[in-house]
């Protein structure tokens, strides 16, 4: 989705709203802080 769907919708909503400006950021995957994120959430769930 992220390569392919996500920028060609925003290509399509871009032209449908052109006085607005879209901009597509990293995906949360692509952060090493992710996995910090997915420990800590974790650790507090089991504690």
């Amino acid at each position: 989705h992220v390569v392919d769907d996500v920028p060609e919708i925003v290509d399509t909503v871009s032209k449908q709203h052109p006085d607005v400006e879209i901009v597509i950021a990293p995906h949360l995957g692509a952060s090493p802080l992710m996995v910090d994120l997915l420990i800590d959430s974790a650790k507090s769930v089991s504690s």
